[in-house]
């Protein structure tokens, strides 16, 4: 990497993440070096939040939208300071990005094994409608199965019977032993949902 290549990668950086599958719930920015120069722009998109670490410790959660990052890492300086570590900058900084749509993470408890990641639909307090669960065609009725519902506030285990299959990719669950704690969890969810 010749001199120039170096001058140009300490220049304001754009931070983004592009996946729009729900398919990833947490991703890392990849930066060489761990290094987020100052100025950086952010981009978050509707459905992310993205988690700031500068130094080892949280600095902020960022909503959609596009903000300016302000680290210790300062432009073409980082690397001088750098000299006595080699070259590579003691000042670290990560952006995560955090799926903050609502996700439903399935196990069968029965097999004790991961089924998969579905797609949660018409949440009421007595339970929900499953679709788009790879595994779907191996879900049968009367299967009992862990649920656990994540989204931008809440992470919930819940347990559920498969009471009916609607379609082939589609199938419904009862909540079962859902305590009044849990009750008003899920009715944060439906409330941030569909509101």
């Amino acid at each position: 990497m010749g001199l120039m290549d170096r001058v140009r990668g300490q220049f304001i950086d754009i931070v983004e993440f592009l996946d729009d599958s729900r398919d990833t719930i947490v991703w890392r920015f990849p930066r060489q070096g761990n290094e987020i120069k100052m100025g950086a722009k952010l981009v978050c998109r509707e459905g992310q939040a993205a988690v700031f670490e500068n130094e080892g410790k949280i600095a902020d959660v960022f909503q959609p939208g596009t903000y300016t990052l302000e680290t210790q890492n300062l432009p073409i300086l980082s690397d001088l300071k750098g000299w006595k570590y080699g070259f590579n900058t003691p000042f670290n900084a990560d952006v995560y990005y955090v799926n903050t749509r609502l996700t439903l993470a399935i196990e069968d408890e029965s097999l004790k094994e991961s089924i998969g990641l579905g797609e949660p639909s018409d949440i009421s307090l007595g339970g929900m409608r499953v679709s788009n669960l790879p595994a779907c065609p191996n879900v049968r009725v009367g299967d009992q199965l862990g649920l656990l519902l994540v989204d931008q506030e809440e992470a919930l285990s819940l347990h559920g019977e498969v009471v009916h299959h609607a379609t082939p990719d589609t199938f419904g669950v009862e909540f079962r032993s859902i305590s009044a704690a849990e009750q008003l969890a899920v009715g944060g969810i439906i409330r941030r949902l569909y509101h």
